[in-house]
Parts: C-alpha cells; sequence; structure tokens
C-alpha cells in the first residue's frame, strides 16, 4: 500500500514539473508574440519620432547633470592673482624693506661691524657722510660687534623669506614686517631725540619708517 502511494505521488510530481514548463514555455512565447505584434503596429516614421524624443530627452539629462555640476564648483572658484594688482605692489614692499635692511646687514656682518660701516668716519666718499654716518662717537666692542652680526643674521633670514626661502607674501607675513618696523620706528625716535650718540642721518630713516609703516597697514587692511 505504502509502495503504491509513493510511486502515485512521484508520478503526480513529474506531471506537474512538466506542466509548469510547458506553462513557462507558453508565458514566453507569449510576451515575445505580444512584443513583435506591438512592434509591428508602429510605423518607420513612428519608429523615427520615437527614437528622436529618446536622444531629446537624453541629451536635457546629460545637460541638467553638467549644469548641476559647474553649480557645485560654482562655490569655490580657483583663486587669481591679477598682474600688477596688490600682490605685485606687496611684493615690490618687501622687496625694498630686503634691499634697504639687506644693504645694512652686509656692512653689519663685515669686519669692523656697525661701529666702522656706520659710525663717525664710515668708509665712504665724504659727501655719503651725511647719510651713512648714524654715530657720532667709536662705539665698537666685542659685544657690540656681536648683537650688530646675530641683528643682520635675523634681518637676512627674516626679509629674505620670500626670496631666499620660498615663503609666500600672506597678510601674516606683512603684520609681522609691518609690526618689525614699528618697533623700529620707536628705537629710531629714542635714540635721535633721547641719545646724545646718534647723527643728523636718523632723521631721513624716520621719515622713512613712517612712509613704509603706512604702507604695510595700507595692504594689510586691503581685501
Amino acid at each position: 500500500m505504502f509502495a503504491l502511494t509513493s510511486s502515485s505521488s512521484a508520478v503526480l510530481g513529474s506531471r506537474s514539473r512538466v506542466e509548469n514548463f510547458n506553462a513557462r514555455k507558453v508565458s514566453r512565447r507569449g510576451a515575445i508574440k505580444i512584443a513583435s505584434s506591438a512592434h509591428s503596429l508602429f510605423s518607420p516614421m513612428e519608429k523615427d519620432v520615437a527614437l528622436k524624443a529618446t536622444l531629446f530627452v537624453n541629451n536635457n539629462k546629460t545637460k541638467a547633470t553638467r549644469s548641476v555640476a559647474m553649480r557645485s564648483t560654482a562655490g569655490n572658484p580657483v583663486p587669481t592673482v591679477k598682474a600688477g594688482g596688490n600682490a605685485d605692489l606687496e611684493k615690490k614692499f618687501c622687496t625694498f624693506i630686503f634691499a634697504m635692511f639687506g644693504f645694512f646687514s652686509i656692512g653689519m656682518l663685515l669686519p669692523g661691524s656697525a661701529q666702522l660701516w656706520f659710525g663717525p668716519d664710515p668708509p665712504f666718499p665724504k659727501f655719503m657722510h651725511i647719510a651713512m654716518s648714524y654715530w657720532n662717537v667709536d662705539g665698537g666692542s666685542v659685544i657690540a660687534n656681536w648683537w650688530s652680526r646675530m641683528t643682520a643674521v635675523l634681518f637676512l633670514s627674516f626679509l629674505g623669506g620670500p626670496f631666499l626661502f620660498g615663503a609666500e607674501i600672506t597678510k601674516a607675513y606683512l603684520k609681522q614686517v609691518t609690526a618689525m618696523l614699528t618697533g623700529h620706528l620707536c628705537m629710531f625716535i629714542n635714540v635721535t631725540f633721547f641719545s646724545p650718540v646718534a647723527k643728523v642721518a636718523w632723521y631721513p630713516q624716520i621719515v622713512l619708517q613712517i612712509a613704509l609703516i603706512a604702507l604695510g597697514l595700507k595692504l594689510i587692511n586691503e581685501k
């Protein structure tokens, strides 16, 4: 009895699988027939119109994608530097300061240091003494020479940053330079009006220092 039941179940199962396979086969054929009949319903002109419409839609999608990409990068434009603008003036400003203090630094590093090159009798032609003689006494000493040379090294390394070491001339750098000029101005005023050893060469130096500070502040405050 059990064997008869098992065999009949197997027969029914195999028949069910065959019927399912035939049903799927018929449904696929039906879908293919429906698609082919639908395809045959359109004339060549209608097919051409449908193709053009599809291309038009795809074109618009591409343009919309490009527009979105452009808007997303519009908030971060690539920075540009205009020739002859503030960047050019900033570079000229830093170049002049480096050249001026670099000149003094060379004299401060040479043998004899500051008391020889900028003292009461500097080794320049007599007509240049009024501009190059800053002291009316010879104050040379081991300590004075050491400080003179160390200051020269600081001048050359700091002010020569953009020209010798590739440092950028940023707003922060301009602030540092202007702060240095302001401190120097206070020292120039002190030695000119409150010291008995200063000579007339300090007066034009004070005027020049005020002009440089004003230009430095202008460059700092400009956007």
